[in-house]
């Protein structure tokens, strides 16, 4: 008998499809596919966002490695802000993420 593996998940900051019209990716999106601004406060929170896929990639690695136990945090190395997030969205959109006076 092998003893059982235990493997637990730290996951973070997912995104990509199906995420709830709340999250802020998505309505940032809607709110720029109705041709409106994005309102936002300094948007100085620093955030490590992982597409779905990517997350889908790291749990097949993690499930395929039977030397790795315990606590694994899955997320994306490079840590960004909202507001950078924002402004990448808007600019792919051609549209405008503004902050809040």
């Amino acid at each position: 008998n092998s003893p059982t593996r235990l493997l637990w998940l730290r996951v973070f900051s997912i995104f990509g499809p199906m995420d709830s019209p709340s999250w802020l990716i998505p309505s940032m999106i809607d709110t720029f596919n109705e041709g409106k601004s994005f309102d936002l406060t300094a948007g100085d929170q620093q955030w490590s966002y992982l597409h779905s896929l990517d997350l889908a990639r790291a749990v097949k690695m993690l499930l395929g490695a039977s030397e790795i136990r315990g606590i694994v945090n899955v997320g994306n190395e490079s840590m960004t802000s909202i507001r950078n997030v924002a402004i990448q969205v808007a600019s792919l959109m051609n549209s405008s993420a503004k902050r809040r006076k």
